[in-house]
Formats: C-alpha cells, structure tokens, sequence
C-alpha cells in the first residue's frame, strides 16, 4: 500500500553494466549494447507524465570518473531507455558502473 503514497517512489534501480544490485517494481534489464540498456517495471504506469531522476558512479559515489550522468532516451509505460556516454572520448556511449534510477508519480 505504500506504493501509492505520493512523493515516495513508484520504481527504481541500481545497476552494474546491466546487472542488477537492487532494485524496487522493476522486472528485469536488457543490455542492448555498450551503454545502451532499457529496464521494464513489474508494474506499469498509467501514461509516460512521470518524473525521472538519474546518476551514475561519477555524482552518485564521488569518484573522478568522467562520465556524465546516464541520459534516458525513451520512455513507455512499461520501460524506460537509458545511455551512458563519457566526456573522456567525446561523449561517446560507454558501459558505466553503478547507475541509479528512480521514478516519481502521483
């Protein structure tokens, strides 16, 4: 029931490379390539009007990695599309560790 409490949030992840750390409502990760993933949630959402927010290992952790934080290229429902991309070659999609995730719906 806490689900539907507004301002918690409805989904989230925590990934390595596409393997999955923790997680809440996702249902799996597909690696589609380097840098390039989409997850899908257990539970659907109503439309695509939910809020995301995101990071990954060079906000999230504080290290000198060069990587921006994983932009989300496509939303659906039931999925949500990410790349990782790195200043150090150009912006580039690259594999990154640790990306973080979380939707916010009312």
């Amino acid at each position: 029931t806490t689900t539907t409490v507004q301002g918690l949030a409805k989904w989230w992840v925590r990934h390595n490379d596409g393997s999955i750390a923790d997680s809440f409502n996702n249902a799996s990760i597909t690696d589609n390539g380097t840098g390039d993933y989409t997850v899908s949630f257990s539970s659907a959402f109503a439309d695509t009007n939910y809020c995301f927010v995101n990071g990954n290992n060079a906000y999230t952790l504080g290290n000198t990695d060069t990587r921006f934080p994983t932009m989300v290229s496509a939303v659906a429902t039931g999925s949500i599309s990410l790349t990782s991309r790195e200043i150090a070659n150009g912006g580039g999609i690259t594999d990154t560790a640790y990306v973080c995730l979380a939707i916010f719906d009312s």
